[in-house]
């Protein structure tokens, strides 16, 4: 783990992934020319030298460093079974697509790798379980989360960065009208599921795109008076109703050696052309490529990522860095579909506004409807039809629990001798149905590595807000 520009040892039973062993320590000239001692064939404004390196434009003289992880590596380099290889874990946002936390950590290739960030969900109130077991458990887990592990308050990762990021109400107040509130509509008659035909829906956050449009165009926006065309202009962001109450503001990307899992590149039928796309093909992007952290008040604890190369390397067509859902059966077999995140239904005309996009998207009560469903949402505390389905505290400070936001890594393809990539074999969704503490003892008696991790850099050198 790099912290502050300095390798130090976590402190767990997890193997522990430093990327000081693979960094090389380089020198520029200045934020416009290559480091010393650049290999030949080396474009250093358009590919990194090999994995260590700084990104391009950064200084080794701030604590605040990088390593290459956003452009391809040189063609002559080509990556090999057990080597390590940095890989960035960002925080996007939806609205604007910068980059607002950036962590880095370094797998082995083709190990089955767990990057675990701590301390990303509130605490349960264990006044809530009703089973008097499960309740004990759930006070035993909170000492542990907030005594030993120090996941409480003001200096948590979810106080500090993920609960003013949340879609609410207030959203205006926290963002400084970066995002603005659109409530939700509320049932007809009486009953858990509306009457008349017209379901209730909960409230949006749309982005405020008034800045972007003056940008893009020179035109002044008074106040949120832009129109569908202004939109048109632009082709970052996403559609209006998109964000719904209870979802974070931010998605999740994971980066390495130039491929991203939000890359467009050339996928025509999950592509998005900015925030006037409500097409199938722009939701299919938002519901397959951009997955909130947050969704319904609820996480999504768990992200399996495939890294496909060939002969070590990630430029050809056929290789990628990609979201892997289960796809041989219903991704959310295992939640109700208020904690389902997956692809919107796109607008039909055929259809009255009520089956379409955003109102269809912003549905409650099982009334939501999904093109495909990719990933489930853990509530913090269980739902009445499900005591069990909520997220539990780790028991042990060395437990991979269950909310905590993370990662796992796979890979697929050729190394540079030709070899075989075998972990993808051991994917999250290779494993039946078994806990995440079960698929965690099995990582470690099998020898695949795992790693707890989170560093406090932000890209661009500011400090966590």
């Amino acid at each position: 783990m790099v912290a502050n520009g300095r390798c130090g040892a976590v402190q767990t039973a997890l193997l522990v992934l430093a990327l000081c062993a693979s960094a090389v320590a380089v020198r520029r000239q200045g934020n416009n020319s290559c480091p010393e001692g650049t290999q030949s064939g080396c474009q250093c404004e358009t590919q990194c030298c090999r994995p260590g390196t700084l990104q391009f434009g950064d200084s080794p003289d701030t604590n605040k460093q990088s390593f290459c992880t956003d452009k391809p590596f040189q063609e002559q380099y080509k990556m090999r079974i057990l080597e390590k290889v940095p890989v960035q874990i960002n925080l996007r946002d939806y609205c604007t697509d910068t980059i607002l936390f950036s962590s880095y950590s370094a797998p082995k290739v083709d190990k089955f790798s767990l990057v675990e960030f701590p301390c990303t969900y509130r605490a349960s109130d264990c006044t809530l379980i009703t089973d008097t077991i499960g309740q004990e458990e759930c006070m035993a887990g909170f000492d542990v989360y907030t005594k030993e592990l120090n996941c409480t308050g003001s200096t948590s990762f979810y106080e500090k960065f993920v609960s003013s990021r949340i879609c609410s109400q207030d959203i205006e107040r926290k963002s400084n009208d970066a995002l603005f509130y659109d409530p939700g509509h509320e049932m007809f008659g009486s009953g858990a599921f509306g009457a008349a035909g017209v379901p209730a829906t909960i409230g949006a956050c749309n982005c405020n795109y008034t800045a972007a449009i003056r940008a893009t165009t020179g035109r002044v926006i008074r106040g949120r008076t832009y129109t569908d065309k202004d939109l048109q202009t632009l082709s970052v962001g996403v559609p209006n109703g998109f964000i719904k109450e209870g979802m974070s503001t931010f998605y999740v990307e994971i980066v390495m050696g130039g491929r991203s899992t939000a890359e467009r590149g050339s996928d025509t039928e999950c592509i998005c052309s900015g925030p006037a796309d409500v097409s199938a093909a722009c939701l299919c992007e938002l519901g397959t490529k951009k997955i909130p952290y947050v969704y319904n008040n609820s996480f999504v604890p768990a992200l399996t990522v495939l890294v496909s190369m060939r002969k070590g390397q990630l430029y050809y067509t056929n290789t990628f860095v990609k979201f892997n859902f289960e796809e041989t059966r219903a991704s959310c077999s295992g939640c109700a579909p208020d904690y389902c995140y997956g692809v919107p239904l796109a607008q039909d005309p055929d259809k009255p506004p009520t089956e379409n996009f955003p109102e269809m998207w912003r549905r409650t009560d099982f009334n939501l409807r999904l093109k495909a469903g990719k990933v489930c949402a853990v509530p913090v505390e269980p739902p009445l039809y499900n005591p069990e389905y909520y997220c539990r505290m780790p028991q042990t400070q060395d437990e991979v629990n269950r909310c905590s936001l993370k990662v796992y890594i796979a890979w697929s393809g050729t190394d540079r001798y030709d070899t075989p990539l075998e972990s993808s074999n051991m994917m999250f969704s290779k494993f039946t149905q078994m806990g995440v503490g079960n698929i965690a003892s099995q990582f470690l008696a099998s020898g695949g590595s795992m790693v707890r991790q989170v560093d406090s850099r932000i890209s661009g050198g500011n400090d966590v807000p």
